[in-house]
């Protein structure tokens, strides 16, 4: 049974969730919303922006190479996104 809204409008509900999630330090939670998000969900810009949002949440869980590994699945030649993975990296 599924309990959110299907389209852009769930995307965001299950996107703000996963906010709320990391701000109770629920961070395996949230990144796994996130993760099913962009692996199964989003495309083009929209999957670049949540997959730098998921990157953030790996970062915050102590789990670097997850970071990099979302960081280059959802990839972009964004100039700023390249900044953004080889900070990681560093």
């Amino acid at each position: 049974m599924k309990l959110t809204t299907t389209g852009e409008k769930g995307d965001e509900m299950v996107r703000r969730l996963a906010d709320q999630l990391v701000g109770v330090d629920l961070l395996d939670k949230a990144g796994a919303l996130l993760d099913n998000q962009v692996r199964s969900r989003l495309q083009g810009l929209e999957k670049t922006k949540v997959g730098t949002r998921l990157a953030l949440i790996h970062l915050l869980n102590q789990q670097p190479q997850k970071a990099i590994d979302i960081l280059s699945f959802s990839d972009t030649p964004h100039p700023r996104r390249r900044i953004c993975s080889s900070s990681v990296v560093i």
